[in-house]
This record gives structure tokens, C-alpha cells and sequence, in this order.
């Protein structure tokens, strides 16, 4: 019978689940999966229409509530990262969300966005010798990179675990 599981979390070995909870982060897996893979679209696909326009164009959209609003958009998808297995769900829940898999594939997208930090970084550091880039320019390019990369890296492994399993 598969009516109680052990979850293998930090803390948390010792919590059983029941039938239900298991349900419940199947459910909340897939779903998971899904806004990972659409956010970071999303983000990546805003990314390249923002560097992609003119640099006039560029400087207007810069201003202080857009670069407010992406900061925000930013943080919101830093803590969907860092969230290992929902906020509303009970801690039987949350371990299983948080299995290895999820441990492993979060692990690979940190890497994958600290490697495109460094790309954009040395990028940037190449390119300033022939073009003017301002610091909220570079750092707009360093975070959009690191963070589209880990978002994608995520989503793909996420969705490729969770479709194979």
C-alpha cells in the first residue's frame, strides 16, 4: 500500500505522508513545472525585446518605476527559486516538493546562473571598450543573464523530470 511515505527532507526524515500529500505534490509538482517554464520565457523573452531596442529607447525605459517594477519582478522570482515546496502547503507536503531531484535540479540552475553572471560580467568588461554602458545598463544585463539562465535551467530540468517520471 502506498498510504504513508518517508520524505526525504532537511529536518524533516522523520514526517510521514500520507496517500494524499503524495496527490497533493504530484499535483503541485506539475504545476510548479509549468510556471517555471512560463516565467522564464517570460522574463528571458522581455529581456531580449528590452536590449534588443534602440539605445534611446533603451534610456527611456529605464526610468525609476520600470527599473522599480523589474527589480520586483526580479526579487519575486529569486524567492520562487529559493522556495523549496510552496508556502501554503503542510510540511509533509513541502518535503516532498523538495526531493532530491528538485534539490539537484535547483543545485544545476545556481550553477548555470552563476556561470552566465560571470559570461555577461567578462562580456561587458570586452564590450565597454568600444561602447558606453552605464552601471544600471551592466547591471540590468548581469541579472537579466543570471537569472534567465537559472530560470531556464530549471524549468527544463523540472518539466523533463516531472514528464519522465
Amino acid at each position: 500500500m502506498m498510504g504513508m511515505m518517508r520524505p526525504a527532507g532537511r529536518g524533516e526524515g522523520r514526517m510521514t505522508a500520507t496517500e494524499q500529500d503524495v496527490l497533493e505534490a504530484e499535483r503541485l509538482a506539475r504545476f510548479r513545472a509549468w510556471i517555471f517554464l512560463v516565467e522564464a520565457l517570460l522574463f528571458v523573452g522581455m529581456q531580449i525585446i528590452f536590449f534588443d531596442s534602440p539605445a534611446a529607447e533603451r534610456a527611456r525605459l529605464l526610468n525609476n518605476s520600470r527599473v522599480l517594477a523589474w527589480i520586483f519582478w526580479v526579487v519575486l522570482l529569486l524567492a520562487m527559486m529559493s522556495i523549496q515546496g510552496g508556502l501554503r502547503s503542510n510540511k509533509a507536503v513541502r518535503a516532498l516538493l523538495n526531493d532530491e531531484l528538485t534539490r539537484m535540479n535547483r543545485a544545476r540552475a545556481y550553477a548555470a546562473g552563476f556561470w552566465a553572471a560571470m559570461a555577461g560580467a567578462l562580456g561587458l568588461t570586452i564590450v565597454q571598450m568600444w561602447i558606453e554602458v552605464t552601471g544600471r545598463e551592466a547591471v540590468h544585463i548581469i541579472v537579466s543573464a543570471a537569472l534567465g539562465a537559472a530560470l531556464l535551467t530549471f524549468a527544463l530540468l523540472d518539466w523533463r523530470g516531472r514528464s519522465s517520471g
